[in-house]
């Protein structure tokens, strides 16, 4: 009785070994398949995005590599480029202006008119002339630049002038006429602070023109303080109306100038 037990123990044994081995074999096969199915799978997408590239590039359709590519080489022409086109202006600039700016033309004057003793004048030319110069007539002569003729007197206020010889300051001229004869010559400063006789003066000569080879221009230097404030402030409406508020650039104005510029 004890042999059949054990004879049939064993044989129990055995059977489930040889189950258990089958269900172990049949889940490896099972496995073994789903890996090759998702392998399978995934080479197929590779090669399928492989063969997508190569495609795309052979025919020239754009991908994020290609825009990349292109898009760092135009940056850098352009950078290249806008970087020529400033140094070329700035030299543009430098030339018409440097240098430039303190080069004053050369003032050719016609031949002063004199007066002295004993000198008979027609007073229509010395009108003329007073005229000529920028002089206004005027009921009193307190303006620099005015005159006031009467039938036994002639004055003149006349301006400052550098001559080739001096510098003619500001002064007043009182010149008394006897049938149009000079009688008397009297100068004095603006102010009336001395009077002195002379017995020959000479008015500023007329600019008869202007030598400036360079430039083709004429200019005249001024210090701020002579020049207009309603001058400046009209030129700061046109040109700039935020002149006093940005830091000396004003890219606003720039940039409307240059829609201004190509709309023209």
């Amino acid at each position: 009785m004890s042999n059949k037990k054990t004879k049939k123990r064993r044989s129990t044994k055995i059977a489930g070994a040889a189950k258990t081995k089958i269900a172990t074999a049949g889940r490896a096969k099972k496995n073994l398949r789903a890996g090759g199915r998702r392998a399978n799978r995934t080479a197929g997408r590779r090669v399928g995005r492989k063969t997508n590239k190569a495609r795309l590039n052979r025919f020239g359709f754009s991908t994020s590599g290609f825009f990349r590519y292109w898009a760092v080489r135009l940056l850098i022409t352009g950078l290249v480029g806008l970087t020529g086109f400033t140094a070329y202006l700035d030299i543009k600039i430098r030339q018409q202006f440097e240098g430039q700016k303190w080069a004053l033309p050369a003032h050719v004057y016609t031949r002063p008119m004199e007066l002295y003793l004993g000198q008979r004048i027609d007073r229509k030319v010395v009108q003329a002339e007073l005229e000529e110069l920028g002089y206004q007539a005027r009921d009193n002569v307190e303006r620099v630049g005015s005159y006031r003729f009467s039938s036994d007197q002639l004055d003149i206020h006349q301006r400052q002038f550098r001559f080739w010889d001096d510098l003619q300051e500001q002064q007043k001229l009182t010149i008394i006429l006897d049938n149009d004869r000079i009688t008397s010559i009297q100068t004095s400063d603006s102010e009336n602070t001395f009077a002195a006789s002379t017995e020959i003066v000479r008015l500023e000569p007329r600019l008869f023109g202007s030598v400036s080879p360079l430039s083709h221009e004429d200019r005249q230097l001024l210090k701020l303080e002579d020049v207009p404030q309603t001058l400046v402030d009209a030129l700061i409406a046109v040109e700039d109306r935020q002149y006093y508020s940005h830091f000396g650039i004003n890219p606003l104005g720039i940039m409307r100038a240059v829609v201004r510029n190509i709309s023209a």
